[in-house]
């Protein structure tokens, strides 16, 4: 995937989804700003798009990296964060499933820590709210419903 194709993703994703309708001059001017970095170009390429991309505010400026992926893809996107030096003034999300089972959500856990303290990870589980069931919550983790 390249640029084009990553905003045609989620220009049929808003369309599909959105629960209002988005003017076309707001899509361009917001749609000029993405970029698409696969995980196999390489720290080197993803750091030059993010400093490309904190240059365009003229301003110092926090990093948020949101982190949507499947539980096999979570660690070595954390790894690339940390090998292209993008954890400094940063915080990480880490949307659900965190692992897939509680053997492998405490070996993420444990993992993540090696690139990110407690304090800049957050985690997103959107059925804590379900049924009671086993799930990884050790009172040290930040969860947000």
């Amino acid at each position: 995937m390249d640029d084009g194709g990553f905003r045609q993703l989620a220009r049929d994703a808003l369309t599909e989804f959105s629960t209002r309708k988005v003017a076309q001059s707001d899509w361009d001017a917001f749609s000029n700003d993405l970029q698409y970095v696969p995980l196999s170009a390489g720290a080197a390429v993803l750091k030059a798009a993010v400093l490309e991309a904190e240059r365009s505010f003229n301003v110092e400026c926090r990093r948020l990296h949101y982190l949507s992926v499947p539980p096999n893809a979570a660690l070595s996107a954390v790894r690339l964060l940390g090998e292209a030096d993008l954890v400094d003034r940063s915080r990480v999300i880490m949307e659900k499933p965190f692992g897939t089972d509680l053997a492998s959500a405490v070996l993420l856990n444990n993992k993540l820590h090696e690139v990110f303290d407690e304090e800049r990870i957050f985690r997103i589980d959107h059925f804590l709210a379900r049924k009671p069931r086993k799930t990884f919550s050790p009172s040290a983790c930040q969860w947000f419903v």
